[in-house]
């Protein structure tokens, strides 16, 4: 009896994450249209892009949550250049789809106050917090690399508002957690000021 228990463990848990998997309602990758015109642009020069998953619930279409990528810094030149070659520097090594979880879980289970609102995941491929905006490139062993984090800010943003309705937001909820979490402390009166409507209620929560 023993034996068999074992032998079936495996099946059972393929099934339970076959079941998950089915289950799940995944975020999507957008690219940043205009990312190069811009400037938005990683540490590898692929453009600027995040993850969105709509409300759903029509109660909620009008309500977000926005979370701030984390995964450290880069300190020095060689090490953003090996960091470029990550999905931590470039938007190309990104899943076009993933599942969220946390505050942008969607799960009622899990994550009951927030799980039907607009979901986004502003990734996180600069390795400064979203605040480097050097005009030129640094040329390291050959390589160029991009410092454009707040550009890509301002993009991931701008791209909110004109393809996802951001705009006529009735409460923005930001968070981040990590290199995310800084993010969100240094960032969120520039996004409140800058990217939403006066009338949002708007709170950060790193």
């Amino acid at each position: 009896r023993m034996e068999n228990s074992f032998t079936m463990r495996p099946l059972v848990l393929f099934v339970l994450c076959l079941i998950i998997r089915v289950a799940a309602q995944y975020s999507e990758k957008y690219v940043v249209p205009r990312a190069n015109e811009l400037g938005a642009l990683c540490l590898d020069g692929s453009p600027a892009a995040y993850y969105f998953r709509p409300a759903s619930s029509a109660a909620t279409k009008n309500n977000w949550v926005i979370a701030l990528y984390g995964g450290g810094w880069c300190w020095d030149d060689l090490n953003c250049l090996a960091r470029s070659k990550t999905n931590l520097g470039s938007s190309y090594l990104w899943d076009q789809q993933i599942i969220d979880g946390g505050v942008l879980s969607p799960s009622e289970t899990y994550n009951p106050h927030f799980h039907d609102w607009n979901a986004v995941h502003v990734f996180y491929c600069d390795g400064a917090s979203f605040s480097g905006n050097r005009d030129e490139p640094v040329v390291v062993n050959g390589t160029k690399l991009w410092y454009r984090g707040h550009r890509i800010l301002d993009a991931v943003f701008e791209d909110l508002k004109e393809r996802q309705n951001l705009y006529e937001a009735d409460n923005v909820l930001l968070s981040g957690c990590s290199a995310g979490g800084l993010s969100t402390f240094v960032h969120a009166d520039y996004i409140g000021e800058q990217h939403l409507n006066p009338r949002t209620k708007y709170k950060a929560f790193p």
